[in-house]
């Protein structure tokens, strides 16, 4: 539609009553040029699968760094801190591995924590000191028990934090029945 508005207005406007015009003209005067569009062709059902497989794994993704957000917000809100909001970003995937806890975190000697922010490209140092100063100073959250949907949100790919608790985590609620 854009080549053939070009071809027959010199400004190239667009505004639907032209195209609506433009359109009828096309029909009425070359109708025997315009080949019927076969919508289930291989390319358009490939495509469709494509779009679809996409959009899933999209959805997927969101849901797991939803389900990491709200498992760390329960038991290490300090690395939501020290890497910002964006849990998709490598910094934080690498970060979680190296620390997965916050006892881990603040063992961690300010050179290595400095080392592992260059290595990500964090050189502001405002940002590297306010991390060291997160690891010196946090404090952990008390024992509680594990929300469901936290943990079963914890994506495979993620050690699991260990928390000293008296509680195991489980991905289901507890049998009733042996209680």
């Amino acid at each position: 539609m854009a080549k053939f508005r070009e071809a027959f207005k010199a400004s190239g406007a667009k505004s639907d009553p032209l195209d609506t015009d433009q359109i009828l003209q096309i029909l009425t005067k070359h109708l025997e040029l315009l080949r019927p569009l076969n919508p289930d062709t291989v390319e358009t059902r490939l495509l469709g699968r494509l779009s679809q497989d996409r959009r899933k794994t999209v959805d997927l993704r969101t849901s797991h760094i939803e389900g990491l957000s709200a498992a760390l917000k329960e038991y290490f809100p300090q690395a939501i801190e020290a890497v910002g909001a964006n849990l998709a970003s490598r910094l934080a995937g690498d970060f979680l591995q190296k620390w997965p806890t916050l006892e881990v975190f603040q063992q961690a000697k300010p050179s290595t924590l400095k080392r592992f922010l260059y290595g990500h490209n964090v050189r502001s140092p405002k940002r590297i000191e306010a991390v060291l100063e997160l690891a010196r100073m946090a404090q952990p959250l008390p024992p509680t028990r594990p929300s469901w949907r936290a943990v079963a949100g914890w994506p495979r790919c993620m050690p699991r934090p260990s928390r000293p608790s008296t509680h195991h985590c489980r991905l289901r609620p507890p049998d009733r029945t042996s209680l």
